[in-house]
């Protein structure tokens, strides 16, 4: 998991940005895909890593105007969210 970044959300469930803690993140853009598909993320989470559909958010926060990026990926009956890359994160 070399590039991915726990979830982290305040008391009230904001979900928060993985550079500074800003609870004020926007969804700039979603990709949906399939298994296989070209936006296919490998989270390599066990040996062998995984492969499923899923969902790609670009986020923007408020505070530091990082660019995270979440992913909701599929694979074998678990599902699983994490981010993955941030870019910008000055404040």
């Amino acid at each position: 998991m070399a590039n991915e970044t726990t979830i982290k959300f305040d008391d009230c469930g904001h979900l928060l940005c993985p550079e500074c803690g800003g609870e004020y993140l926007h969804i700039e853009s979603l990709d949906a895909y399939a298994a296989g598909s070209d936006l296919d993320y490998k989270f390599d989470c066990r040996e062998g890593g995984m492969r499923g559909g899923g969902a790609r958010f670009t986020l923007w926060c408020e505070f530091c105007h990082a660019k995270p990026i979440l992913h909701i990926q599929h694979h074998k009956g678990n599902t699983y969210i994490f981010h993955t890359g941030v870019e910008g994160g000055k404040r």
